[in-house]
């Protein structure tokens, strides 16, 4: 029994890591603000959690910012009015990052298991 509960905390710990990472990325590039620097992170999950994050948008693309925002925008919720709210408040912070800072931050989400955001996204802000 003990295992069981081993075994199923190890990837919420590494989903947990990979946030820490994200941030320090965050916290390395010019001009972020440390608070913002949350919620980018906490959009950019959610992107990913959606699927509107992938290899195919990181992997090659010469615009990743625009192909980035594009998907973004094109994402249809039923809380859009908040969704884009958000995301208007926090495309400013999005578009101080580099683009290496971009990269290494769509690198470290590719590594995090959907499945397991999925599952633990309501609360995994309260753990980390």
């Amino acid at each position: 029994m003990k295992e069981n509960k081993i075994e199923k905390k190890l990837p919420l710990d590494e989903v947990k890591s990979k946030i820490w990472k994200i941030l320090d990325v965050l916290r390395s590039e010019p001009g972020i603000i440390s608070s913002d620097g949350y919620n980018v992170i906490l959009l950019l999950l959610f992107a990913y959690k959606e699927g509107l994050i992938s290899d195919d948008l990181h992997q090659g693309n010469r615009d990743l910012r625009g192909s980035l925002f594009e998907r973004l925008h094109s994402f249809n919720s039923d809380f859009q009015n908040e969704y884009n709210s958000i995301l208007y408040h926090l495309k400013p912070e999005i578009q101080r990052l580099s683009e290496t800072g971009l990269r290494n931050i769509f690198e470290l989400l590719a590594e995090i298991n959907r499945q397991v955001l999925s599952v633990n996204f309501p609360g995994l802000f309260d753990d980390v």
